[in-house]
């Protein structure tokens, strides 16, 4: 036999009562009974089903705190732990727009930048990629403006 409060295992097959007797006597079992009765039931944290106004305005008022604290957490978790990559990016944008290079212009800059973060590929394997890519060539050659 095995008591679900206390998980020992014994046998009652032929002295069954005095085995429950002797098991009941034991530390383990009276640990378990006492933790079994101080513990609540998480059924005893909620409200009973009772529809009444005062208990469906609660569930509003407690419906609406849940949903801006969603909002909130997702701000806050959405953020950047680090600024790492930023300064990254910061590094990379001075390394190309030094004093020599002042005379390049922003947007130009910023269409660098661009490709720079948001590619992985090498100079010969973007080259690569593009002449394959007859119709991305026909749109970079054309006069629309990608920004």
């Amino acid at each position: 036999m095995s008591p679900p409060l206390c998980k020992s295992e014994f046998d009652i097959s032929n002295s069954g009562r005095s085995n429950i007797t002797n098991h009941i006597k034991k530390q383990k079992h009276k640990v378990a009974l006492n933790v079994a009765v101080s513990s609540r039931k998480v059924n005893n944290f909620f409200k009973t089903n009772d529809l009444t106004t005062e208990n469906l305005l609660l569930a509003a008022k407690e419906g609406t705190l849940a949903y801006h604290l969603e909002i909130v957490c997702q701000f806050v978790l959405s953020l950047p732990g680090t600024s790492a990559p930023i300064e990254r990016l910061f590094s990379q944008i001075n390394k190309y727009w030094a004093s020599e290079k002042s005379q390049l212009h922003v947007s130009t800059l910023k269409s660098v930048m661009l490709v720079f973060t948001n590619f992985d590929e090498s100079c010969n394997g973007m080259f690569q990629t593009l002449k394959l890519d007859t119709k991305f060539l026909k749109e970079i050659h054309g006069s629309q403006k990608y920004f």
